[in-house]
């Protein structure tokens, strides 16, 4: 009943009344047997941590997982939409996630990148996890991988070419949070990483540490195989047989370069996989071969369920639902073209959506009608009006409503 449409969340339309209707029908869209879904956005507060000045940019966030008895159960799903909401191109673009997995006792951890999976993972340097919160003989492994990437313009830009950015690790120690490797301490700092950078602006490298500046740059690390105990992993790092010594790993994962025009919407699907093996070699193999199947199931993984047909107690529905009085924010937003508004009515009676400048100067009609208490879509084309900030004014009755438009 509260599901939030006014603010993007999806639903499935399954009666005739336009807009959101659960009293007759309509349900929530649903990915996986259950989900959560929130919007955020980087203009509400202080960038305590980063120090950046905000982008404009809002992200709405389906988190979803499946009720099963096989691995599936043991997966859960993150699907974000960035929009671009500013009236700026913000080139360059990376999308990341970082990770500090702490995988049952997190001081005995190593980490490895397959980049034929997009998968980043961490697993246990022996087959024993010591500790309290430790898993004791046979550790399993945890990774994220991303399943879905698209761009509102058709896909993702050419730009991008296809492949997945970055996949960054910074290796914690004494100095872990001061290092030139260790973890991200603002904005740029985070930038770098995504990009394929250390925090000195010196490239990931292949081999070693990923440090040696005379190797080949590379965008994966640690992307051997720990099972066969090939280079480069961090069991064998030096191709000499020696490894880095198991300790708290952390490691971000990135997608990029794109760009967001404004209006613009990507959006990406990271996919975490937990597998536990006879041991915790084994566990890595478990793991690769469950995110194999799933990169082969993410169709089918991120189609909506559909719900059924509504079904009512008393076998009739309700002579006229309730309505509240409201009116959504407009997209896209910023507009160079078509936009929509929902909007909701509580009375029957006369509607009028007006659009006004900056300056509160009346503009255009959008709609002039007599409807009755419901819910309802509008469209306009703001593709011949100047550039600018315009409000949306919604008059019924004795109820006014208004929100912002931007006009490119």
């Amino acid at each position: 009943m509260d599901w939030p449409v006014e603010l993007g969340a999806p639903f499935e339309d399954l009666d005739v009344v336009p807009g959101y209707s659960p009293e007759t029908g309509d349900r929530p869209l649903m990915l996986g047997d259950q989900m959560h879904w929130w919007i955020m956005n980087d203009l509400g507060n202080e960038h305590l941590r980063t120090g950046t000045n905000p982008l404009g940019v809002e992200v709405r966030v389906t988190a979803f997982a499946f009720d099963t008895d096989n691995d599936l159960g043991n997966i859960t799903f993150y699907r974000y939409e960035i929009a671009n909401r500013s009236t700026n191109t913000i080139r360059e673009t990376y999308v990341g996630r970082f990770a500090d997995v702490d995988l049952g006792n997190f001081d005995d951890d190593l980490m490895g990148s397959d980049s034929t999976l997009s998968l980043l993972y961490f697993y246990n340097a022996d087959n024993f996890d010591e500790g309290g919160e430790g898993y004791g003989t046979a550790p399993p492994a945890f990774g994220y991988t991303i399943i879905e990437a698209s761009h509102s313009r058709g896909g993702l830009p050419t730009d991008v070419g296809g492949t997945p950015g970055s996949f960054m690790t910074h290796i914690s120690g004494p100095d872990k949070h001061g290092s030139t490797y260790g973890d991200p301490i603002n904005g740029e700092d985070f930038y770098l990483y995504m990009s394929g950078f250390w925090k000195n602006g010196d490239r990931l490298t292949y081999g070693g540490r990923g440090t040696d500046q005379s190797a080949r740059p590379t965008n994966y690390i640690f992307s051997g195989d720990p099972v066969t105990g090939s280079y480069w992993t961090q069991l064998n790092y030096d191709n000499q047989g020696n490894a880095i010594p198991p300790s708290d790993k952390r490691m971000i994962g990135s997608y990029g370069p794109f760009d967001l025009e404004p209006g613009d919407t990507a959006t990406f699907t990271f996919a975490y996989v937990w597998a536990r093996g006879a041991d915790h070699l084994d566990s890595v193999t478990k793991l690769k071969t469950i995110t194999a199947e799933l990169h082969e199931a993410a169709n089918a993984l991120l189609t909506p369920r559909v719900p059924s047909a509504p079904i009512f107690i008393d076998g009739n529905p309700p002579e006229k639902p309730g309505y509240a009085f409201w009116l959504s924010p407009p997209w896209p937003n910023p507009s160079s073209g078509r936009t929509t508004m929902e909007y909701s009515i509580s009375q029957d009676g006369p509607v009028s959506i007006d659009l006004y400048d900056s300056l509160s100067r009346y503009v255009a009609n959008i709609e002039s009608t007599a409807v009755e208490a419901g819910r309802y879509l509008a469209n306009f084309n703001t593709g011949d009006l100047a550039s600018g900030v315009y409000t949306i004014r919604l008059v019924s009755l004795h109820h006014v409503a208004s929100k912002r438009l931007v006009i490119l």
